[in-house]
């Protein structure tokens, strides 16, 4: 582990301090597990945003279903989409 000296404003300090009085954890841990979080969070987008649009697109497929972004002609989605709902 690394050690960061930071500053923060005092309303985050007061929230976290009663956060961590009512959860009975030191205020350290619960910074740590904030951060923690907020990094997988983090992660997760930059994984997204460095991922080809063709593949961002691929994961809208699975969800949607019908989209063909392959395809430049006009599409009538408005046909097909009981479908959508067919598959919530």
């Amino acid at each position: 582990m690394k050690r960061y000296q930071l500053y923060l404003n005092p309303h985050s300090v007061s929230v976290l301090d009663e956060t961590a009085k009512t959860i009975e954890m030191s205020m350290t841990r619960l910074i740590q597990r904030i951060v923690d979080r907020l990094a997988e969070e983090i992660s997760d987008i930059v994984v997204v945003k460095k991922t080809s649009r063709e593949k961002q697109y691929a994961v809208l497929d699975k969800y949607a279903g019908f989209i063909d972004i392959g395809s430049e002609g006009k599409q009538n989605y408005s046909q097909t989409v009981d479908e959508i709902y067919k598959m919530i």
